[in-house]
């Protein structure tokens, strides 16, 4: 049995159609070949603009056409006043304005999406297994897009006395979040009533008296009893507080009917001769209650601690905030989270960043533009200065010279498939050794292989010249934040500390590190 986890992501698979904004340069223009717009035809595929004696021609045919005969309108008999008279179409009312849904504001609760770790670590073993580069932000879209591939960390905000802003219960039982103290308790009563209380049913004398009518709740079809029954309002109450709280007690009390079937009365007889207490369970010497009321006020009055905490922050799987309905407040909040990372998911990208960080994969800007997670970040190898072997040496120059290289196009080149023979054909020492050299250099750095199997090499670091040239025209670059080739782009404003950030650190330290070591061989 496979130890792969359900929520694993096939990269090779669900990779393989990235954005445009994940595959195109930067410096291309989309728009070199567009000639502008053509010119406006008229109608009926005619060119030019329609003229005055275009429009003189279709008048004179339109009255030469046949009409019928005119017949008296019966306005025109004697008395009827004379005049089409006052309009009595409504185009003069003023129609009211309807205004703007006010949405509710959400609550103030801290709200993370946190990717699975068992996902993660998925995927970061396929990346060091095959030593390609993913797109980090493509990564975390196919992490939203199954609710397994991740949860929602919510975390208390405080004020600066260090009073919550907005406080945060779990019931114990089933660790269901709450926003109200009062709330949790309920639903530990509504929904684990049984773990407290026993309910037990004895026998008991049946009611005296000859009755002819029975109330019946006209929603739930329960019997009531009949309605001179001593026991009747209180019966009604209670049905009213258990399950129609929301409802106002005299609109359920318009819902309840009477029935006068004998059947309907001697079945409410057998009912009422049984008499229903309730037990507490976890006390020493049990208390008995004879109604559900009573056993539901000494809960709230006694077990509130057992069955409710306040924390600072909870976690919820995925599939369990998908299903959350109640508090709507913290429904609505969740809904809000996912929908604002759908859109651009930097805080995903960032806790990815993280646990990718923490399992040893490294991160680069393609073009300085697409954030990329791989094995290795980009490191420059100068054939011309670095002592390596020949079949290195041809490999690097191959990929230099052939554009959009793939590793299909490495093994036709450098190593190709001998003519198939009767037995199967196998792999070639040849392409077993062009495959291990292309395999170093992509764990050092050298060559970058991305998830559209492009393969490319590392780029030559800018001289100090060149980067203060590049800093000049940064000026330019900033009046066009919003450039199509830019990962930002028509997603989210620019300016994020996350990832970005993260990057811009990983290969200031990776420069800073490669010229120290420059020196060292230098001095030695």
């Amino acid at each position: 049995m496979s130890d792969e986890p359900d929520n694993a992501l096939d990269l090779g698979q669900e990779l393989q159609f990235l954005p445009a904004w994940a595959q195109e340069d930067a410096k291309s223009n989309k728009y070199a070949s567009f000639d502008g717009e053509p010119e406006r035809r008229g109608r009926g595929g005619r060119g030019g603009p329609r003229g005055r004696d275009n429009r003189q021609r279709d008048n004179q045919r339109r009255n030469d056409r046949p009409r019928p005969p005119q017949h008296r309108d019966v306005r025109d008999k004697p008395g009827r006043p004379k005049g089409k008279g006052p309009r009595r179409d409504n185009r003069d009312r003023v129609r009211p304005r309807q205004e703007p849904r006010k949405e509710e504001p959400l609550i103030e609760l801290k709200s993370v999406i946190v990717p699975s770790p068992k996902g993660v670590e998925s995927i970061a073993r396929e990346i060091k297994l095959t030593g390609r580069a993913y797109p980090l932000f493509q990564i975390a879209h196919l992490i939203l897009d199954r609710p397994e591939r991740y949860s929602f960390d919510l975390k208390v905000k405080r004020k600066p006395g260090g009073d919550p802003v907005q406080r945060l219960f779990i019931c114990k039982i089933d660790q269901t979040p709450w926003l109200r103290e009062e709330d949790a308790v309920r639903h530990a009563l509504k929904a684990h009533f049984d773990k407290f209380f026993e309910t037990r049913r004895t026998e008991a004398e049946p009611p005296k008296g000859n009755y002819t009518s029975v109330a019946q709740c006209g929603i739930s079809g329960a019997l009531l009893g009949p309605p001179n029954h001593h026991a009747y309002q209180g019966q009604v109450a209670r049905i009213h507080a258990e399950r129609y709280s929301r409802m106002a007690f005299d609109e359920y009390k318009s819902r309840i009917r009477i029935c006068h079937d004998e059947e309907t009365v001697q079945k409410w007889v057998e009912q009422a001769s049984w008499k229903t207490e309730f037990l507490s369970r976890n006390e020493e010497e049990p208390l008995t209650f004879a109604a559900r009321a009573d056993a539901e006020s000494y809960f709230l009055e006694n077990m509130v601690s057992e069955v409710c905490e306040e924390v600072d922050g909870i976690s919820l799987a995925g599939p369990v905030a998908r299903e959350l309905r109640h508090p709507q407040a913290m429904a609505n909040l969740l809904r809000a989270t996912w929908q604002r990372q759908r859109r651009y998911p930097l805080d995903t990208a960032t806790q990815l960043s993280k646990q990718f960080g923490a399992l040893g994969l490294q991160f680069f800007k393609r073009d300085k533009t697409v954030t990329h997670v791989s094995v290795a970040r980009p490191n420059y190898l100068d054939l011309e200065t670095s002592a390596v072997s020949e079949s290195i040496r041809r490999l690097v120059e191959f990929i230099e010279a052939t554009p959009e290289c793939t590793r299909r196009k490495i093994l036709e080149a450098l190593a190709p498939t001998p003519a198939p023979t009767e037995e199967d054909a196998e792999q070639t020492p040849e392409q077993a050794q062009l495959l291990a050299d292309l395999h170093w250099l992509i764990h050092q750095g050298h060559v970058i292989e991305f998830s559209n199997n492009i393969v490319e090499t590392a780029k030559r670091p800018r001289t100090k010249e060149e980067k203060e040239r590049a800093q000049e025209e940064s000026v330019e670059v900033e009046d066009n934040p919003n450039d199509e080739g830019s990962e930002e782009a028509g997603s989210a404003p620019s300016g994020d500390d996350g990832v970005e950030a993260a990057v811009d650190a990983a290969e200031a330290k990776s420069a800073e590190e490669d010229s120290d070591s420059k020196k060292e061989e230098a001095e030695s």
